[in-house]
């Protein structure tokens, strides 16, 4: 099963990155990860874009195999595994999410929110790193594979998250990201800038889909 959602930030605050953290909070209660969560760029010459234009996809469902570690959230593991299966009603996810996604979401964004069985068509990707695409189409190709999906705002996050969700995972490159607790939002960022080194120095490139450079964010 497919999660992807896109516009839930802007230029004054939040992060669509932070919201799939706790998407995975929720869902890893008695769901899997199946793949490494993905942070998906579109066209970058969107006049309407945030920052960088990406859009995040997780993939839900009971793991097959081992899993390996590729976080922490609340001082418990978060596994992912290389394969798995369906085992939820997209719908019933998705009344799980918007409660989450309604919490994180800056009031001038426009967030879209698709769960679904079906990938999209991959074309969607790549027009949506490329041109900007009609909402009549995309909401045709949804009705297509029978997606849940919930808008807040004009809903334009719609357009990037079934682009993003349309993807299929191939070559890429690999962030580490660290949240600071909440109490601590909004005051002045303080961190040891060598320990950007460590962090780089201690990780090993090699992931559970080949290999790729971490990026850290403070």
């Amino acid at each position: 099963m497919l999660i992807a959602v896109d516009d839930t930030d802007s230029v004054n605050g939040n992060c669509t990155t932070y919201l799939i953290t706790e998407f995975i909070r929720e869902l890893s209660q008695d769901m899997d990860i199946i793949g490494n969560p993905r942070l998906v760029r579109l066209n970058p010459a969107v006049p309407w874009k945030t920052r960088g234009n990406g859009a995040l996809v997780l993939e839900v469902g009971i793991g097959n195999g081992p899993g390996k570690k590729i976080g922490e959230i609340g001082g418990r593991d978060v596994l992912c595994f290389r394969s798995g299966t369906s085992s939820a009603d997209p719908k019933d996810v998705l009344e799980r999410l918007i409660p989450i996604l309604m919490g994180n979401r800056s009031d001038t964004s426009d967030p879209g929110l698709i769960v679904s069985d079906v990938r999209p068509d991959p074309s969607f990707y790549r027009r949506g790193v490329t041109t900007i695409l009609d909402r009549d189409e995309i909401g045709r190709e949804l009705d297509r594979i029978g997606a849940a999906t919930f808008t807040a705002g004009n809903g334009r996050g719609l357009v990037g998250a079934l682009c993003a969700m349309s993807w299929i995972p191939g070559d890429s490159t690999f962030e580490l990201l660290a949240y600071r607790k909440k109490e601590r939002w909004g005051t002045e960022r303080t961190f040891e800038p060598l320990s950007v080194k460590r962090m780089e120095e201690s990780f090993p490139r090699r992931l559970i889909h080949g290999t790729g450079n971490w990026r850290s964010r403070q």
